[in-house]
């Protein structure tokens, strides 16, 4: 770009490694070197100078159809580096990209803030349409292109992490599912006052304070209470789809500083699209490995897109490889075995799906116990999968994070989050059959609704995923092992009864306060 190269060019440029600005300054002349140029057109000083939608198409060919690859086209035809740099609005991106139109893309979608990104999500929203706004159908649509893309891109390139896609869910209709979910998100202004006024009216404004007004259930649950308690009938949620104006920039860069999901979608469709690769080459989780699974008798109830959702949800420490502990299509129908496979596993994710073919589960982020008590703790959370991809985190109303208990006749047999006995977020009954899901109007621990398709639901499906260290290597090999008593409250209760001591119990504590 030599001395005429603009200042906000140059910032861009500064962003990068400087073994790496070689590297992005390339991408130019390799994007154009793809498409042969008749010789007719090598006098055309633009032509050269310039990156057509051919060239990044040759480059781009892997995803089909091409709708990104416009898109991405349509974004960088917008950069308007001329008018930041020196007050000139630039004209030649007209006929094609520059350079440093290129330049700036690239810097943006790699190393980009909030603030740089939402114009070139606007403009490869709108593809091409002159708008100060954006509607939800254009950045569904938009989102749709886009995640589609990314999928593409780890099959053709092998970035699947060990998970096989011809053993799992719908990822057409599961895209779907996380475009919705994705622009759930989205926020338009002037729609709050109407409903904080009505929860005012009944003093019920602690809800907004409490869950926000992005949270979720702010805008899902809240009219639901509203109706519930019969303090009115004519309040609605806003609803996204109704919108007339649309969302502008400062909108889509609230959403994108709250859903950092879309920004990793961007730089995975920049780095593998377009096989822009700085020197330390980025790792980008959107999948986490998969280890020991089973494929050959497994049809996984998850999905690609649905795996990217969810793992984006756990908290940052689960990094290790997930692990297949039990599904009944490999272990059979079996409360006793998923306890087994439940059981000194590390952090779990579950997923049940009943007769209705609604598909829901919940996070455990400690391992499980059998024992008539809650345990657990704030990071636990439930979620939904089929027909809406949704997390519920934990609200602080309680701590009835996780509950798993097994031939006892005074307390409740089978597994649970959230709520309280016999009113779950989620239980499944120890006879491995029947479960409910009563949230009416939600569940106290995590805010959910009901989760499956009827209240008192039949179990078709269930998988139990270990995803994080099993108890054993958190605990190193000093761990202190605990007492087979441990495992049977009741024994305790009656050895106390009868005055019986427990021997072990204190130089089992004392070996843990050594560590």
């Amino acid at each position: 770009m030599g001395n005429s190269e603009s200042v906000v060019v140059q910032k861009r440029l500064s962003r990068f490694r400087p073994e790496d600005r070689p590297v992005i300054e390339g991408v130019f002349d390799r994007l154009h070197g793809n498409v042969v140029v008749p010789a007719g057109a090598l006098k055309n000083v633009e032509a050269i100078n310039t990156l057509t939608l051919e060239m990044l198409q040759s480059s781009m060919c892997m995803l089909e159809p091409d709708s990104i690859i416009r898109r991405s086209y349509q974004g960088m035809r917008s950069i308007d580096y001329g008018a930041t740099a020196s007050g000139k609005v630039n004209t030649s991106a007209t006929s094609g990209v520059c350079r440093e139109q290129l330049v700036i893309f690239l810097a943006d979608t790699l190393h980009g803030t909030a603030e740089e990104r939402a114009p070139l999500v606007m403009a490869m929203s709108r593809g091409g349409v002159c708008s100060k706004d954006v509607t939800y159908e254009e950045v569904k649509e938009f989102l749709q292109d886009l995640i589609s893309a990314v999928v593409q891109i780890m099959v053709r390139k092998g970035l699947l992490q060990g998970w096989k896609p011809a053993k799992m869910g719908d990822g057409c209709q599961c895209v779907k599912l996380l475009v919705e979910q994705l622009c759930s998100e989205l926020k338009p202004t002037g729609k709050q006052p109407e409903l904080v006024c009505e929860l005012k009216k009944f003093g019920l404004e602690i809800f907004w304070r409490y869950f926000g007004a992005y949270h979720h259930t702010t805008w899902t649950l809240i009219p639901v209470l509203l109706r519930c308690f019969r303090l009115s009938s004519t309040v609605e949620m806003p609803t996204i789809r109704g919108t007339e104006g649309g969302y502008d920039i400062a909108c889509l860069e609230d959403w994108l500083f709250r859903v950092p999901q879309v920004s990793l979608y961007l730089e995975m469709l920049v780095t593998e699209g377009l096989n822009v690769w700085p020197s330390v080459r980025p790792s980008l989780p959107l999948l986490p490995s998969c280890k020991d699974t089973p494929w050959e008798d497994l049809r996984c109830l998850l999905d690609i897109p649905t795996i990217m959702f969810l793992a984006s949800q756990l908290p940052d420490r689960y990094s290790a490889p997930w692990r297949l502990v039990f599904s009944t299509l490999v272990h059979g129908e079996s409360f006793t075995r998923m306890v087994g496979g439940l059981t000194k596993c590390g952090p779990t994710l579950l997923l049940i799906k009943d007769s209705k073919g609604y598909i829901f589960g919940g996070f455990a982020s400690l391992s499980w116990e059998v024992r008539p008590q809650f345990h657990g703790d704030s990071r636990c959370f439930l979620f939904s999968v089929f027909p809406r991809l949704r997390v519920h985190t934990a609200t602080g109303y309680n701590q009835h994070f996780m509950y798993l208990n097994q031939n006892q006749q005074t307390m409740p047999n089978g597994l649970g989050m959230g709520g309280q006995h016999n009113y779950f977020g989620l239980w499944l009954n120890s006879d491995f059959r029947h479960g409910h899901s009563r949230a009416r109007p939600i569940c106290t621990t995590f805010g959910s609704p009901q989760l499956s398709g009827d209240e008192d639901f039949i179990l078709d499906s269930m998988e139990v995923w270990a995803v994080g260290k099993p108890e054993l290597e958190e605990g190193g090999e000093g761990e202190a092992k605990g007492s087979v008593l441990d495992m049977d409250l009741e024994v305790q209760v009656m050895m106390e009864m009868t005055s019986k001591n427990l021997h072990s119990q204190g130089l089992r504590e004392s070996n843990v306060q050594k560590h």
